[in-house]
């Protein structure tokens, strides 16, 4: 089944000026495989491809083609055999056709539901995507909870970074307590430059708070556009250079 989460984002800047901002947010989990086998397409609150007031769709991942069918062909590509299992999208979703996922990750599974896997889909604000494909470097070919694994940077994301560095990606996830982290520290030359946690826990649907909270979450992906926006005029603003994107 689909969950759904509330998030905490953090996002710490480090270098050449500190700056740190903390917001929350709601994010959701897709069984890709099951909701494909099954075919089930959720309903108008919360729909699978189909219009949904939270609406999560293949058009906002991969190259538009069935998501199933793109992770596939990710995993094939990259020669990762052993991720047989369920794969889970943890995402942010559009709530009335409006939202900015600016990353996304594929947690992909072994039949023990061990993860062998994680694609990593970034977004800018130029409506480009990019991917890094992750996997372990323990003989068993796991990704453990807390584990680092390091990928060159690939992607213009910040209008304030250059292309340089590299990714530290580090994972918790535990279904049991409804709990999901992931952590991304970019480095260059041995310095952390930017950290950005997403911090989520399982929402209780069944809740009086969670019913409440419906209009609230209606607005969040706007204020999220809204704040990407303010927080970038804040950095500016404190003397941090732009940097041109190369075309």
């Amino acid at each position: 089944r689909i969950i759904i989460f509330n998030s905490r984002i953090l996002h710490k800047r480090y270098s050449p000026k500190k700056h740190e901002f903390t917001y929350k947010n709601f994010y959701v989990s897709l069984p890709i495989k099951t909701l494909v086998k099954k075919k089930i397409y959720g309903n108008f609150i919360l729909g699978f491809n189909r219009r949904a007031l939270i609406s999560i769709s293949d058009s906002d991942h991969g190259n538009g083609m069935p998501m199933l069918d793109w992770a596939t062909k990710i995993l094939k590509e990259n020669n990762i055999e052993y991720a047989n299992g369920e794969i889970w999208l943890s995402t942010f979703p559009k709530v009335t056709g409006i939202g900015f996922k600016p990353v996304s990750f594929w947690f992909c599974e072994n039949r023990k539901q061990q993860t062998v896997a994680v694609i990593v889909e970034v977004n800018n604000t130029f409506k480009e995507r990019e991917i890094y494909v992750l996997t372990s470097n323990r003989k068993s070919g796991l990704i453990e909870n807390g584990d680092t694994i390091t990928t060159k940077k690939k992607f213009y994301v910040s209008p304030f970074i250059h292309i340089e560095g590299e990714y530290n990606f580090r994972f918790f996830r535990d279904t049991s307590q409804g709990k999901e982290t992931s952590r991304i520290e970019l480095v260059d030359r041995g310095s952390p430059l930017i950290l950005t946690t997403i911090s989520s826990k399982r929402v209780n649907l069944k809740s009086m708070f969670a019913i409440l909270s419906i209009p609230y979450y209606v607005f969040l992906p706007l204020l999220t556009l809204i704040r990407i926006h303010w927080q970038a005029g804040i950095i500016w603003l404190k003397g941090v250079k732009l940097v041109t994107k190369k075309t």
